[in-house]
């Protein structure tokens, strides 16, 4: 709950920003509202904001929720939780081995809550890099 609270309280505030997106050298602009990127399915407390990540497959998912009205941004918020708002018009979904962001202005960045700095940012995979366990 503590997440789903802390995203509508940053609606108030936030502004769409643009973005240029370069996945496996293939570049691409939108405007986006949020981004996640990573290996897992699930961040953020339980959201499912990365529904078919496959851990193992030695690539990287990412999810760019685009433009959205606030108001449609807290109706569909749900859709996080199940990783349904994937099927959203204005989300689009990518994988690849690595994955570079730039945007205008500046996006804060992190990693597991941990601050990591402002894009320009590239993100990649060193494959087989450490075991997990699944159970």
């Amino acid at each position: 709950m503590q997440y789903q609270l802390a995203i509508l309280q940053s609606l108030f505030v936030y502004k769409h920003t643009r973005l240029t997106l370069t996945i496996d050298g293939v570049t691409q602009s939108q405007t986006g509202l949020s981004i996640a990127a990573g290996i897992c399915k699930y961040n953020g407390g339980g959201l499912k904001q990365l529904p078919d990540a496959i851990i193992d497959d030695g690539l990287l998912d990412m999810t760019v929720i685009g433009s959205m009205t606030k108001l449609q941004m807290v109706l569909n918020l749900p859709k996080l939780q199940n990783g349904s708002h994937v099927k959203l018009k204005s989300v689009n979904t990518f994988r690849g081995k690595e994955i570079n962001i730039n945007s205008e202005p500046p996006i804060y960045l992190d990693a597991d809550g941990e601050f990591l700095g402002t894009t320009p940012v590239t993100i990649s995979l060193i494959p087989k890099a450490i075991q997990v366990l699944q159970f």
